[in-house]
């Protein structure tokens, strides 16, 4: 009960909305449809929202670290496990990528990936907020954002040539950038925030020639703005059609969501705008049904 009442208290429904158009864009992204470069920004609104409310302040590393670690860390290892039998009944590789034991770091389905990387961005996270004042952390993570979209013809062509994870990581640095300044910004002017953040919209509209960067960035940057610029009084009015555990289900669209592709993408074109739309729903329903008849499992998997 404590928790709902937590939970509520920290409800915010433009946030929510976020979260969810933020899903879907990660699965619009798998799912390769049209616009899909452009929906990648999910993934970097995501980091955005995971930075802007951690409990950075709050408590002793340890504890904060062990929360983190149950929140992460543990879920990724039970889906690590899922996947691999997948794959060891399918006969694929256990770890995609497995030519590079890198690969390990992601897990036996790439998208896995996020999970331990948002756990080491986050424990490196409190080390950054205890140690730099808000100004001085707003402006380095402004900085690093403008470095990342400056040297764009630098190291978006090496990164490629990565193994996975790496192109991921080198590509959520400007996510992770963009959320360590958000979260820092609170209590400065909002004035200072705009500006910074309309530099950072010219920049990444600068680097709209390159595939999968200068949009994908700039709608990661757009849409974070609800943050500190809050439109709850606008979407207040949707709080009780069921956004709460719309958002909360987002975790579970995220895990399970691949698999429900590679079963419905023979079936539509590859220019359907279909195709991310039904296994949103799909996931959705099937997240939902495991939360109204199994609630122990379903904590327990998310």
């Amino acid at each position: 009960m404590g928790k709902e009442k937590a939970f509520a208290n920290h409800f915010r429904v433009d946030v929510e909305i976020l979260r969810i158009l933020a899903t879907i864009g990660i699965v619009w992204f798998h799912a390769g449809a049209p616009g899909s470069g452009i929906a990648y920004g999910g993934l970097l609104v995501f980091f955005v929202i995971s930075i802007w409310f951690s409990d950075f302040g709050a408590g002793s590393f340890s504890a904060y670290a062990l929360k983190l670690a149950n929140r992460l860390i543990r879920p990724w290892l039970i889906w690590c496990v899922i996947y691999a039998a997948v794959n060891i009944l399918r006969r694929r590789p256990i770890v995609e990528g497995g030519e590079s034991w890198i690969g390990y770091l992601a897990g036996p389905s790439v998208h896995l990936w996020y999970l331990p990387f948002a756990f080491f961005v986050l424990v490196v996270g409190y080390a950054f907020w205890r140690c730099f004042s808000p100004l001085l952390g707003f402006m380095l993570a402004i900085i690093f954002a403008l470095t990342i979209l400056v040297f764009v013809p630098f190291w978006r062509p090496e990164s490629l040539g990565l193994p996975i994870p790496l192109p991921q990581y080198a590509h959520a640095l400007f996510g992770v950038c963009l959320g360590f300044a958000f979260r820092f910004s609170k209590g400065l002017p909002p004035a200072w925030v705009f500006g910074a953040m309309t530099a950072l919209i010219f920049a990444s509209i600068a680097r709209l020639p390159w595939s999968g960067i200068g949009s994908t960035y700039l709608v990661a940057v757009i849409a974070s703005l609800a943050l500190v610029f809050p439109l709850d009084k606008i979407f207040g009015s949707l709080r009780n059609i069921g956004l709460p555990l719309l958002g909360r289900h987002s975790f579970g669209v995220y895990f399970i969501h691949p698999p429900i592709i590679g079963l419905l993408k023979a079936r539509f074109s590859p220019d359907s705008f279909l195709l991310p739309l039904l296994v949103y729903l799909v996931a959705l329903a099937c997240v939902h049904g495991l939360w109204r008849i199994f609630p122990r499992f379903y904590r327990f998997v998310f």
